[in-house]
């Protein structure tokens, strides 16, 4: 009986939980069947950047930068990106979008880079995974962080 009363509550929140929404992420749009060949046999999304690298100039030590890497989704299919991952703790993603980036549609994805301890030429690496082939692309934040003067 006790368990009723905590599991009836929770009906509503997982039924609107399973809503399909225009912009939902679901396991057709991550997962593509191949065929034998190995080939694609539906349409598939594209991850294009403007530039896969952005210098963000000369920055003193201990400024924190943020900067832009600008997309579109050239491919036919709706285009999802699960995870944006930096290769090092001074470079944190602060914002890309979470749902589904429809074929000719374009977004952006924010990075920010903590040049406290970092002195000398930069070239931190970020890795956008999404449901594309292939599945992970490689982005660069470049530039060159001056320490005090001595």
């Amino acid at each position: 009986m006790q368990r009723a009363a905590i599991l009836i509550p929770l009906i509503p929140w997982v039924l609107s939980s399973c809503a399909d929404t225009p912009e939902a992420i679901t396991p057709e749009i991550i997962n593509f069947p191949k065929s034998a060949s190995g080939e694609h046999d539906q349409p598939m999304p594209e991850l294009k950047f403007d530039n896969t690298t952005v210098d963000f100039g000369v920055v003193s030590e201990g400024e924190r930068v943020e900067q832009r890497f600008r997309f579109v989704n050239t491919g036919n299919a709706p285009l999802a990106i699960s995870q944006v991952v930096p290769a090092c703790g001074c470079t944190t993603p602060k914002d890309w979008p979470q749902g589904v980036i429809q074929p000719g549609a374009s977004g952006s994805i924010t990075i920010e880079f903590d040049s406290n301890n970092r002195v000398g030429k930069i070239d931190k690496t970020i890795d956008v995974q999404a449901n594309t082939v292939p599945s992970s692309t490689r982005l660069h934040l470049t530039g060159e962080v001056k320490g005090p003067e001595h």
